[in-house]
């Protein structure tokens, strides 16, 4: 059996470029177990939300997974349930992400940045509407203390102002783990 010998591309694709390692260490202060309260924007009016999220990170450090499971309307309505991936673009210098709904496969993709105090990380994403037409929606995660942490998304106007607050939670770190 010939061996193979991995292309100079492939062996540089393991490694992790040093910047995306330091980025994403700055994320570090949301890993974790976390339970919160919500609400979530429907067509008639908030309803609340409740649930776990669980941060961690993965693939050698590269990414942030996150996921909840979150109890709309206690129950009234389908639960609110996603997992995402957060990561740095090195070339880019912003954070990316990608959510994926794992009830519907809604989907979407977020880009932002971290502020100074390494506590706000706020991204930008552009939604697709069922009629065809799209929204800009702005989310930010604050972290409050090492135990608190909220996160909010609000669509944007033309002006790129806050229009509607159409998501959020207040998260504090489980003290069970």
């Amino acid at each position: 059996m010939a061996q193979v010998t991995p292309t100079k591309e492939a062996a540089s694709s393991a490694r992790v470029e040093p910047a995306v390692l330091e980025a994403m260490h700055r994320l570090d202060w949301l890993a974790g177990e976390w339970d919160g309260k919500g609400m979530l924007g429907s067509a008639t009016g908030d309803v609340s939300q409740n649930g776990p999220w669980r941060v961690e990170r993965t693939f050698d450090g590269r990414y942030l997974r996150l996921e909840f499971d979150a109890v709309v309307d206690e129950g009234r309505a389908p639960p609110n349930r996603f997992a995402g991936y957060f990561t740095f673009d090195a070339d880019k210098r912003h954070y990316r992400t990608v959510w994926l709904n794992v009830d519907n496969l809604f989907q979407f993709n977020e880009t932002g940045t971290l502020d100074e105090t390494g506590s706000v990380l706020t991204l930008i994403s552009t939604h697709k509407r069922p009629d065809g037409t799209s929204a800009r929606v702005r989310s930010v995660f604050t972290k409050v203390s090492d135990n608190h942490v909220t996160c909010e998304d609000h669509r944007l106007g033309d002006d790129d102002q806050p229009v509607q607050k159409t998501f959020g939670f207040d998260l504090r770190r489980r003290e069970d783990r």
